[in-house]
């Protein structure tokens, strides 16, 4: 969402001071001199493990939305990064990163966009989407009907690229919990067509243990690459509720992006 701020030249509202609104309008002879953006706030920046894994085509995009005023900004950002992941895996697909931004300008309501960029199911043939709405975002309106959001308007805009793997794991994954983990090692195992581990022997391994095998798994299957710094704040969020590194990105409001 956008306004306009139309600015006359100097010499134009001079010589329309007191005039008729129309006259005025008759006189104007400038053009649109700026675009104001609308001040979205950076609350939540998630990138999930997925995202240390994968490289390849992707999909997503904007979605925004409008709510009531008076629902508490951090509530709504503190349970939308794991209810979507669990969402879209239950469609079939992926989460790879997800921005939460809000604007509490408007008196009668507080607005919303959602970027999200994720793994399309592997096959979505003979399934119809309804009404031509992307799945993420079918996803994300599911999500917002379990934490009890009123969603006054909604839009969603899509994308597609090309996906190029975060770096980091290294960095990022103490932090991650054993369910994470476990979960991250799975989808590690599918996307490199490797022998699943069973999940018996997952669970009985200690989350040091899994930090291992998932070690072991990345230095035989992605080339290492010298000279990369640290990785992002990242955060692990797998399942409802696991907030791998939450701490973070869930206290510290981040400035939106220029």
């Amino acid at each position: 969402m956008k306004s306009t701020l139309f600015v006359l030249p100097a010499e134009e509202i001079a010589e329309g001071v007191g005039l008729p609104a129309e006259q005025e309008l008759d006189r104007f002879s400038g053009t649109c001199l700026t675009v104001q953006e609308l001040a979205y706030e950076l609350l939540e920046e998630t990138i999930y493990p997925y995202a240390y894994i994968y490289e390849g085509p992707h999909d997503g995009g904007t979605f925004t939305f409008k709510t009531d005023p008076f629902t508490p900004t951090s509530w709504i950002a503190g349970k939308l990064a794991a209810a979507c992941e669990d969402e879209v895996r239950k469609a079939g697909g992926k989460m790879l990163e997800m921005r939460v931004y809000v604007n509490k300008s408007p008196l009668l309501w507080t607005n919303w966009r959602i970027e999200v960029v994720s793994v399309p199911p592997v096959t979505t043939a003979g399934v119809a989407t309804p009404l031509g709405i992307a799945w993420w975002a079918i996803a994300i309106l599911a999500v917002l009907a379990i934490v009890l959001i009123i969603v006054i308007t909604w839009a969603a805009k899509e994308i597609a690229g090309l996906f190029k793997r975060k770096p980091g794991l290294e960095d990022v994954k103490p932090a991650w919990t054993k369910d994470t983990l476990i979960k991250t090692i799975q989808d590690a195992e599918e996307y490199w067509e490797r022998t699943p581990t069973p999940v018996e022997t997952l669970e009985a391994m200690s989350e040091e243990e899994l930090r291992e095998h998932l070690d072991t798994i990345a230095e035989e299957e992605v080339a290492p690459a010298p000279g990369l710094g640290l990785a992002v704040a990242a955060i692990g969020v797998l399942g409802l509720g696991a907030l791998a590194l939450g701490a973070y990105a869930m206290s510290q409001p981040k400035p939106a992006k220029k």
